[in-house]
């Protein structure tokens, strides 16, 4: 599809979000116009294409739920690609806070070594996590990941992934845990 064909006004933005029929083309327009612009700075600063594209979703679909609440108003300086661009480096910057925060990185060892022995066993619980998660494929690490830790709705993953049915992404996300314990045994 054309770019120029989807340079939409912000104004048209705004009411093709309001009007679900029309979601189609703020998805299109987000994939030609913006997607871009967030890849190059995700993969700059280490995130992968699955991550990518689980940061992308996320963004959206905070970006619906923003535009979509009547109390939204544009402003003169409203900018909606600069908006999404912005929510896609807030979720960068927190799934990369989780990340150093379930690996243990952040969290400095006390000289004395009198740390008490239960926060030991819940880093080393939050690292094990952490590595199943990273070792399941696609599509069930991004399920696992959008509804568990960033609270995205079965149905608003299935409308995103293009999934004929929010049973569909229950079903992945179940099959996800299912996995996540077949690799615990082998951590």
């Amino acid at each position: 599809m054309d770019k120029h064909s989807l340079d939409y006004s912000e104004e048209q933005i705004l009411n093709y979000v309001r009007d679900r029929r029309q979601h189609r083309r703020v998805f299109d327009w987000a994939n030609a116009l913006v997607l871009p612009t967030v890849r190059k700075y995700l993969m700059q600063s280490g995130a992968s294409d699955h991550d990518v594209r689980t940061i992308f979703l996320t963004a959206l679909s905070d970006f619906f739920r923003k535009l979509e609440n009547s109390a939204y108003e544009l402003q003169p300086d409203s900018n909606v690609k600069g908006l999404l661009y912005k929510m896609c480096e807030y979720q960068w910057n927190k799934e990369h806070r989780n990340r150093v925060r379930i690996s243990g990185d952040a969290i400095p060892e006390e000289k004395d070594s009198k740390q008490p022995e239960q926060e030991l066993i819940n880093r080393e619980k939050q690292a094990m996590v952490g590595e199943a998660v990273a070792r399941l494929e696609q599509p069930y690490r991004g399920v696992l990941v959008l509804h568990e830790y960033c609270e995205v709705s079965h149905t608003e993953i299935a409308f995103a992934a293009g999934y004929t049915s929010p049973g569909v992404s229950r079903e992945i996300k179940s099959r996800a845990i299912k996995k996540l314990r077949d690799i615990f045994k082998t951590l």
